[in-house]
C-alpha cells in the first residue's frame, strides 16, 4: 500500500505555522497552528486523518522559526 502524497504548503513565523493543503480541483484548505509543541500535535493529527504518515519538507533558511517543527518527531 502506497502512502498518501498530499501537497502541503507551510508558512512559518515565530508564533504560527500556516498550512495550506491542496485538495481536489486545485482548491486549498488553510489552517493555522501555533509554532510550538501545543500546535504541532493538532497539525500531526490533521495530517494523519488525511492518511499522511511521513512529511518531507524544505524550509527556507532565512530564520530559525521552523527549526522546532523540523525537529519535532511527532510532526
Amino acid at each position: 500500500m502506497r502512502a498518501a502524497l498530499l501537497p502541503l504548503g507551510l508558512d512559518i513565523s515565530k508564533t504560527a505555522v500556516h498550512v495550506a493543503r491542496l485538495k481536489r480541483a486545485h482548491r486549498s484548505k488553510y489552517e493555522p497552528f501555533t509554532n510550538d509543541s501545543e500546535g504541532f500535535r493538532p497539525l500531526s493529527q490533521c495530517l494523519a486523518t488525511q492518511g499522511v504518515q511521513r512529511v518531507y519538507a524544505c524550509l527556507e533558511a532565512t530564520s530559525l522559526d521552523g527549526h522546532a517543527l523540523a525537529l519535532n518527531r511527532q510532526s
